[in-house]
């Protein structure tokens, strides 16, 4: 406590150069003199308000610590925070105002006006964020909240939006409009889709409404989020909405029906003659390139769902569909729906490899090696040269020896032979004795966009440059060949605790390894350690545990020779 420094040390401290002034530096972080700072141990409580919005950081600090520490008795001190919330230039001074009014109870309601007409969105934001974790709220609550809605922030600010739509959403049924142009304006932010998970469910039928009246693309996301959420009698009223619509069907219409197809002695149905309908509709917004993705993703979710591993035509029209489209996620959200439609299709799809493009044939592999069923179907096709074992990636073939049915390990030796990760150092020494002298950076640059670049360069995710998942490789010219050789060949020999794997064993017996990037209320996003970003149902997994191992995998020896790793590393060196 600043009060417990004995004077006689303050004016050492403000004369001597040696190891107490280096610590007060950094304890108030700035490098101005320490007794600048200390001096405000003195300050009145007039002075100490005025300091809030001081543009260091470190005064502004400790003068708040002050105000609260010993002058939070002073009756004073309540209408001077008052003032400064209404007169201070300073955005920052005037959010310790209100963290300091919060903190001794002394928030008016004049005051949360104030705030919330604030021309800077970082106060105003603050205040809806303190508002929104207060144990009970301001009795104008809902006022309050309508005013930050006609705040020009709530439009131009996503993270001011987002408090907006968590209040109003829960505790202003009235601005369910308002709240809703929100989530229309912001619908591309990262993570707004997610906020509305928290909207109570008492208010989710008026939510809904308002958004099938607003209803556009922007739309879709939250009303799949909602929907599952709605009451019996709002869902009556939204199979009425889909049996009078005519036209193009929105996606939400096939998310709809297609999960009131799963429900069990679901009170509201869809008649039988607009479910055709919307079959055939649905069939036809797959073919159409021009259809907006989330219609086009959703229609074919909904036909998967009518259909078996024995809908034979079916399937080959969906098979050939995937070979004719443009869009590389949408052909292979083609295959992984016909791959989870059961084992009648794996010996179709691995027919359909070969006309595959190349980034269809990754994913049909690394959907293959994912179970026990199909993975022996994949290794036996390979053991009669029906299908090129180098296909096989070296963290596919980790899927593979993790698996415990006993005949796919006995495929997995017999074409691979036994797991030689005890053997690192053998092999470290036999790659550095097989160095070239020359190696080429054209080459090392294609094997890395091949081998590397998935997990090794930034991503985007949702419209977002997201950071690479592994760590950056430029700017690494001070490793030694020997080190290169031990990051790509032996990555698990000392693991950064966030590079750990995870191990998830699903429900459909399927294993998944690899980094968690984000996990939501009910979901898993993994990077799985080839590269794709996979979603995972929290109530599919059945267990789960740390891996000692790296996310990159090891067994790169399989499928790169030691010139090809010096390739590697020459192209990596030459990148500033």
């Amino acid at each position: 406590h600043p009060t417990w420094i004995p004077e006689e040390w303050l004016a050492r401290l403000d004369v001597r150069a040696g190891q107490d002034q280096g610590r007060i530096y950094r304890v108030f972080r700035q490098d101005y003199k320490p007794m600048n700072k200390l001096s405000l141990v003195r300050d009145s409580v007039d002075e100490l308000v005025q300091k809030l919005g001081d543009e260091s950081a470190a005064i502004a600090d400790l003068a708040q610590q002050q105000l609260i520490w010993n002058h939070a008795s002073n009756q004073k001190l309540a209408q001077l925070l008052q003032t400064e919330l209404r007169q201070s230039e300073s955005p920052r001074g005037r959010v310790r105002a209100i963290a300091i009014l919060l903190y001794l109870n002394q928030m008016a309601s004049s005051d949360w006006k104030a705030a919330m007409r604030d021309q800077d969105a970082r106060v105003l934001k603050f205040a809806l964020h303190c508002m929104s974790r207060l144990d009970s709220l301001p009795e104008n609550c809902a006022e309050l909240i309508q005013l930050a809605l006609q705040s020009s922030h709530a439009q131009a600010d996503p993270s001011v939006a987002m408090e907006l739509v968590f209040l109003g959403g829960n505790y202003a049924p009235e601005t369910v409009n308002s709240v809703v142009q929100l989530l229309k304006t912001h619908h591309d932010v990262r993570g707004m889709d997610t906020l509305v998970d928290f909207i109570a469910n008492e208010r989710v039928d008026g939510f809904v409404d308002e958004l099938l009246r607003e209803s556009d693309e922007s739309t879709n996301i939250y009303l799949e989020r909602l929907i599952p959420r709605v009451s019996e009698q709002g869902q009556s009223r939204i199979v009425n909405s889909i049996e009078q619509s005519i036209g193009d069907r929105p996606a939400w219409h096939y998310r709809f029906a297609r999960q009131l197809s799963m429900q069990s002695n679901a009170a509201p149905t869809i008649s039988n003659d607009v479910l055709d309908s919307l079959y055939q509709q649905a069939k036809e917004t797959i073919l159409h390139e021009q259809s907006p993705v989330a219609s086009r993703t959703a229609a074919l979710e909904f036909c998967l769902s009518k259909m078996s591993d024995s809908s034979a035509d079916e399937i080959e029209s969906l098979l050939n569909l995937s070979l004719r489209v443009s869009n590389t996620d949408f052909s292979e959200e083609i295959l992984e729906g016909i791959y989870r439609l059961g084992p009648g299709t794996f010996a179709r799809l691995l027919t359909h490899w070969v006309d595959a493009s190349e980034a269809n044939q990754s994913k049909i592999v690394s959907m293959m090696v994912s179970q026990p069923t199909s993975a022996k179907l994949l290794l036996q096709a390979i053991a009669v040269n029906e299908f090129d074992i180098k296909r096989i990636l070296p963290s596919q073939l980790e899927y593979l020896r993790s698996q415990k049915d006993s005949e796919l390990n006995k495929l997995v030796i017999t074409l691979f032979g036994q797991d030689e990760a005890g053997s690192r150092a053998e092999l470290l020494e036999a790659y550095a004795a097989k160095w070239p002298k020359d190696s080429s950076i054209e080459n090392g640059q294609k094997l890395f966009e091949q081998h590397c670049s998935v997990c090794h360069r930034e991503r985007d995710f949702q419209g977002e440059k997201q950071p690479s998942v592994g760590p950056p490789l430029e700017s690494l010219n001070h490793w030694t060949n020997e080190a290169w050789l031990v990051a790509i060949l032996d990555p698990s020999r000392s693991v950064d605790t966030k590079y750990q794997r995870i191990l998830l064993r699903t429900t459909s017996d399927e294993n998944v390894s690899g980094l968690v990037l984000r996990e939501t209320q009910g979901t898993l996003e993994i990077m799985t350690t080839d590269g794709r970003v996979q979603q995972i149902a929290r109530a599919a997994v059945e267990e789960e545990k740390k891996s000692a191992m790296s996310l990159m995998p090891d067994g790169f020896e399989k499928v790169l020779s030691p010139l090809q790793v010096s390739d590697i590393v020459r192209f990596l060196r030459s990148q500033k």
